[in-house]
């Protein structure tokens, strides 16, 4: 909720003759106090308002074990001190995760895991998550409190800071792989989980929605490795087109029956869950050009060796890394015409990051 929001409210029900005798009002964010007599002290609006309520539901979900608070990467750039540690507002992070415990109606046991000399964050958010949950308990918006137990839910706060590396290496997954990959003009939206492909079937580019529970093949993919789900795709591909072939041979050899058989064709090839699984297969196998075209174009097999050597201080053969040889590929990377800025950026924070790794 903004200021500017609840002025348009306020003035569409403080019309003399207004759209609707009465409203409900739903906020899916706490509305600060400030807002709330904003509201209050318009009697007309008041007196037109039959429900007025928070609704606790201010974070994004991308499936049923996942979500996000949409910080719109404020937490990194805090991190990065690319903006002061005092820009980031806690409260408001705090805020969005309460109402996650409250949608679950879970009292969530809270952790801390600090580095020492670490910022403090990590205790900050954790009274924010908890002054919020009094809040609600307060207002009478937390009535599943009083039953809920906090040995079924545990909230641990982490500060990645003290753990760069695991944000800065390619994770290989093939939902991760997509974004990382083909997100911004390669087609993949990941704030919308959508992919833009092209139907061969006539040409026509799409945006397809990843990740509906109807999906059966999204669901099998996406945390498979890159690599097995193209062997996977490609190999019922060939199935369905040797299905297909089969039976336009049939169809063109069979004298007896050729009318039949080019029915059953026709129908087979008209049945919505033939279309909607070809459909699904043609997504997930243009992903998979897309994604191994951009791996073969930034060497992405070779940097990602790179990188788990720097991930874990020693060579694929078991050697302690030297110096030398580390620094000498680092610089064979970085003066490759071929390879993206941001590629050679990921690789810089990935060696500073990883210093740790043994030197001869």
């Amino acid at each position: 909720p903004s200021i500017e929001n609840l002025e348009l409210l306020v003035k569409d029900l403080s019309e003399k003759s207004p759209k609707y005798r009465s409203s409900h009002v739903f906020f899916s964010h706490r509305l600060e106090d400030v807002l709330l007599q904003h509201v209050a002290s318009c009697a007309e609006a008041v007196a037109r308002v039959s429900s007025f309520a928070e609704l606790n539901l201010s974070f994004m979900t991308y499936d049923d074990r996942s979500f996000h608070l949409e910080d719109r990467g404020d937490a990194l750039k805090a991190m990065l001190r690319v903006v002061p540690a005092d820009a980031l507002d806690l409260r408001q992070t705090g805020c969005r995760l309460a109402t996650l415990f409250s949608t679950l109606a879970q009292e969530p046991r809270i952790f801390c895991a600090t580095a020492p000399g670490g910022s403090g964050m990590c205790e900050r958010l954790a009274r924010e998550v908890c002054l919020r949950l009094d809040e609600m308990e307060a207002r009478g918006g937390a009535p599943w409190r009083a039953r809920a137990s906090p040995e079924s839910c545990s909230l641990l706060i982490v500060e990645r800071g003290v753990d760069w590396v695991p944000l800065l290496v390619h994770d290989m997954g093939y939902e991760a792989l997509l974004f990382d990959l083909l997100g911004g003009q390669e087609g993949a939206n990941l704030a919308e989980s959508r992919f833009s492909f092209t139907d061969r079937t006539d040409g026509t580019v799409r945006r397809a929605v990843l990740g509906e529970e109807a999906d059966e093949l999204w669901n099998q993919y996406r945390h498979m490795a890159m690599y097995a789900v193209n062997d996977l795709v490609v190999e019922e591909v060939k199935r369905w087109s040797q299905k297909d072939t089969s039976l336009r041979t049939r169809s063109s050899s069979t004298s007896s029956a050729p009318a039949m058989v080019s029915s059953t064709l026709s129908a087979l090839q008209s049945l919505p869950e033939h279309k909607e699984r070809f459909k699904k297969l043609q997504i997930h196998l243009e992903i998979c050009e897309r994604a191994f075209k951009v791996m073969m174009s930034q060497k992405l097999g070779d940097v990602v060796a790179f990188e788990q050597d720097l991930a874990t201080g020693v060579a694929c053969n078991g050697a302690a890394l030297s110096q030398k040889s580390v620094d000498r590929e680092l610089l064979q990377y970085l003066q490759d015409p071929e390879l993206d800025a941001s590629l050679k950026l990921r690789l810089l924070l990935l060696y500073d990051a990883s210093g740790a790794f043994a030197v001869e």
